[in-house]
């Protein structure tokens, strides 16, 4: 047997992975953008001076009384709107998080690939996500039980808990990706610049 027969079969494995992670990475895509756009609107409409930034400020509210004053500045049509957002945020949580999650493994396989820095840190980034998924799911039960008349000191607590490990690893992926594509688009514009000296 050839060392050409012995190759092959690894590249076309590394091949069809990285089709199949650019698949699901779009329809994840797909899905998550008009999500977000609803509940962006959604979320329109609980800002008010007691909630500047609406359901985030909920999430946010470390104490019962925090808790118990964002709600009673909402009135029914708010509460409405705030039982949405949070059912929503169910699907938001898997397709935004599988955009990012398989964001971070796209680049990690890329700069494997090209030998360059950070493609272990992606993988670690991927899979902290994929762990913090499970707390974006009890932090939006406990917003829905809160919601729901069953408020109490230590649920708003792991409420904000919930909420702060959400958005710094979230911070973390997104600037991963930022700091990642903008190498390797780097490494690109250095190998072209001697071709086009020529």
């Amino acid at each position: 047997m050839s060392s050409t027969d012995v190759t092959t079969p690894p590249t076309r494995t590394r091949t069809i992975s990285a089709a199949a992670l650019r698949v699901i990475f779009f329809f994840c895509l797909a899905a998550a953008v008009p999500v977000v756009a609803v509940l962006e609107k959604l979320n329109g409409a609980l800002q008010n001076s007691v909630a500047p930034h609406g359901v985030m400020s909920f999430e946010v509210a470390r104490t019962l009384d925090r808790q118990s004053q964002i709600l009673a500045s909402w009135g029914p049509s708010a509460h409405l709107c705030l039982a949405f957002s949070i059912g929503l945020d169910f699907f938001c949580a898997v397709a935004f998080l599988g955009v990012l999650a398989l964001a971070c493994l796209w680049l990690a396989d890329v700069l494997r690939r090209r030998g360059a820095i950070g493609p272990k840190l992606g993988v670690g980034i991927a899979w902290a996500l994929a762990i913090m998924g499970a707390f974006w799911m009890l932090q939006n039960v406990l917003l829905a039980a809160s919601l729901f008349g069953h408020r109490a000191g230590l649920i708003a607590e792991v409420t904000y808990w919930c909420a702060l490990l959400k958005f710094s690893v979230m911070a973390a992926a997104l600037v991963y990706v930022a700091l990642a594509a903008a190498m390797l688009l780097i490494r690109k514009q250095l190998r072209a610049a001697p071709a086009s000296a020529k």
